[in-house]
């Protein structure tokens, strides 16, 4: 698949719009299907075989093979959406797209609800949402389930940016309070308490009130 060499190559761009055009030739072939095999309906009964086999009519046999044919078809539909929309999902975490990457992730598991790199790959978009908890928890589950080396890096990863973020965070709240007063007195005159800090005019103020009442 040229978008799977394009992967590789690391062009991305190119891989996107490989992916996203065997999508759209995947979903046009299935609405292709189902309007040559019908929808299908409630699941049929298990097609007898042997003697049983040979007791059927042209019309059901016909139905039986046309239900086969179109649950096959289907299949590998399926199956190669499923891969197309992980690999795209790939490609959109590398371009740091999260939503787009989150929605491909979400399909997947509406084909294989159980798919580890989907979820994978769904727990990764949603911590570049910003979800971080959410997406952290989901890697954690994973990785209990599924040992994974991916996963160990990735889980790494979160924890080196965790750190970093929060030691970001202490230096800002730090700096806060690290900077100069800009109502500390010129140099040469006695830094006064902070409650004892007060605007110049009221300083005198206080002064002539105290005057006055020494004078009465």
């Amino acid at each position: 698949m040229r978008g799977n060499e394009a992967l590789k190559a690391n062009d991305l761009q190119t891989a996107l719009q490989e992916y996203h055009g065997v999508i759209f030739k995947l979903k046009g072939l299935d609405s292709s299907v189902a309007n040559l095999y019908g929808q299908g309906g409630p699941a049929a009964p298990v097609k007898p075989d042997g003697d049983k086999l040979k007791e059927l009519s042209p019309e059901l046999l016909e139905a039986y093979e046309k239900e086969e044919a179109r649950n096959e078809i289907k299949g590998k539909i399926s199956e190669h959406l499923k891969f197309s929309y992980l690999n795209m999902a790939v490609v959109l975490i590398k371009k740091e797209k999260w939503k787009r990457a989150l929605e491909c992730a979400l399909e997947v598991q509406k084909i294989d609800p159980d798919n580890f790199k989907a979820k994978f790959r769904e727990a990764q978009a949603r911590i570049g949402l910003g979800e971080i908890s959410k997406g952290k928890k989901m890697m954690e589950d994973l990785q209990k389930t599924n040992p994974d080396i991916a996963l160990t890096a990735a889980l790494k990863q979160l924890a080196l940016d965790e750190k970093a973020r929060s030691a970001k965070s202490n230096a800002q709240f730090k700096g806060m309070y690290s900077k100069p007063s800009s109502s500390a007195p010129p140099p040469g005159k006695p830094v006064p308490k902070f409650e004892e800090i007060v605007d110049e005019p009221e300083v005198a103020k206080v002064q002539e009130e105290a005057k006055v009442q020494a004078a009465t």
